[in-house]
């Protein structure tokens, strides 16, 4: 009886193994193997954009494997570059991809398990064209929220504290003076240099009030009531042009809000001017410019200036992806109508030269030395 029992036994756990084989058996015991799909990666935009591509990796061996995902050949990040896939299962990744340049140009993910790697070409098409330039700085347009004190009335005109919301949801602090008795006065939206606060502009914004003229000057980022550290231009400089650019939208929002101004023209004033290019280039609301001691050819501008960073510091800056969009020579040309340009010949800040690079860019124009 024993013996009979035992070979039962013998035929059911035979049986079972050969079920288990013929179901798959041989699956947990195969080395990982990994497929992914898709299988090639093809990304196009804007320079300095950044791309986000969903990889799915499958694990059709049967063990598990950790794997260490990367890039060469491009610019960007796997997230999560270090994870585990399970033997039969899958795991979803994302590939962002930076295009770092005009053109086409390939590289691929690659992706080490053990002593094996899949490697997954990329093919990037890059473009610099003057919808990418606008794009960059479009916004959705929302209440602007805003504070107003009165902190000074006379019986000509009135000086208002503001704050309002920026697109960064940041607070912007500026000075608005408005005449009285002038229905709809024209305003100047002022823009300070490097350094510089909305009150250095206080005396020359009483000065027009007294001449009908409405007037507004904000802090630039980092600056005047925002400031919060002192400025290193290799780190700032970027940060500081791209926020400001909205800041100046923002800004236009808000008068536009108003309802009691007329006709909004800027005035920058060195770092402002530069600004003040790219926002009058970017928003047709502005009806006229003035830009003093300014310029464009940021590359130029940092190789003669006196205050440039020293030049392994500079490559922060000329390296950026974002540079093109602080360049005010790729922005000024799309402002059709009247700039006046005054420009210093003996400026050690901002070079001459750059000042009449910027000049020649723009179409409606009147330069004075």
């Amino acid at each position: 009886m024993s013996t009979k029992i035992a070979l039962l036994l013998i035929i059911i756990v035979i049986a079972a193994v050969a079920v288990y084989f013929y179901l798959g058996g041989p699956l947990y015991f195969s080395p990982p193997y990994l497929e992914a799909n898709p299988s090639t990666i093809s990304v196009k935009g804007c320079v300095g954009k950044l791309i986000p591509v969903k990889i799915t990796i499958s694990n059709t061996g049967g063990e598990d494997t950790s794997v260490n995902a990367y890039l060469e050949g491009v610019r960007g990040k796997v997230s999560p570059s270090q994870f585990s896939v399970k033997g039969g299962s899958e795991k979803t990744v994302i590939v962002f991809i930076e295009v770092s340049k005009k053109g086409s140009y390939s590289g691929k993910l690659i992706l080490e398990y053990g002593s094996e790697k899949l490697e997954l070409p990329i093919t990037v098409d890059g473009r610099l064209d003057d919808k990418c330039l606008l794009d960059f700085y479009q916004y959705k347009k929302t209440e602007v929220k805003a504070k107003e004190t009165l902190v000074k009335a006379t019986k000509s005109y009135e000086i208002y504290k503001i704050y309002y919301s920026s697109v960064s949801k940041e607070m912007v602090s500026a000075i608005l003076v408005k005449p009285l008795g002038v229905n709809k006065p024209p305003c100047v939206f002022f823009v300070h240099g490097l350094n510089g606060k909305k009150e250095k502009f206080l005396d020359f914004m009483m000065f027009l009030a007294s001449k009908g003229y409405a007037s507004f000057a904000i802090d630039l980022p980092m600056h005047g009531e925002r400031r919060k550290q002192a400025i290193a231009l290799e780190r700032d400089f970027i940060k500081i042009v791209t926020r400001a650019v909205f800041d100046i939208r923002r800004g236009l929002d808000y008068l536009e809000s108003r309802g009691d101004l007329g006709n909004i023209a800027l005035l920058g004033r060195s770092l402002g001017g530069i600004i003040g290019s790219i926002a009058i280039g970017v928003d047709s609301r502005f009806k006229a410019a003035i830009l003093v001691i300014t310029g464009g050819n940021i590359s130029y501008i940092l190789q003669e200036s006196a205050i440039s960073p020293p030049p392994e510091k500079r490559k922060l800056i000329l390296e950026s992806l974002l540079l093109p969009y602080v360049e005010p020579l790729n922005y000024i040309g799309f402002f059709s109508k009247p700039v006046q340009f005054h420009l210093g010949e003996q400026d050690n800040i901002i070079p001459f030269q750059a000042g009449l690079q910027l000049a020649s860019k723009a179409q409606v124009k009147e330069v004075y030395t």
